[in-house]
C-alpha cells in the first residue's frame, strides 16, 4: 500500500503531465485513437501517451 507522500506524487505527475495540453493521434503504448500527452519517464524517455495508458505507467513508475 502506497503512503500519503507518494499518492500526491503520482497525483502531481498525472495532473502536471496533462496540463501541457494534448493532441489526437495513435498512443504509442496501446495503439488507441486518444488525446495524447507527453509522458516523460524515469530514464527521460519522451511517450506520447492516451490518458490510460499514463495512469498505468505513473502507477507503475514506483515499482521499480
Amino acid at each position: 500500500m502506497s503512503d500519503f507522500g507518494n499518492i500526491l506524487k503520482k497525483g502531481k505527475k498525472l495532473f502536471s503531465t496533462k496540463a501541457n495540453g494534448g493532441h489526437w493521434s495513435r498512443c504509442e503504448e496501446c495503439h488507441a485513437m486518444a488525446l495524447l500527452f507527453d509522458y516523460v519517464d524515469n530514464e527521460k524517455q519522451v511517450w506520447k501517451l492516451c490518458e490510460q495508458c499514463i495512469s498505468s505507467f505513473v502507477k507503475d513508475e514506483d515499482g521499480k
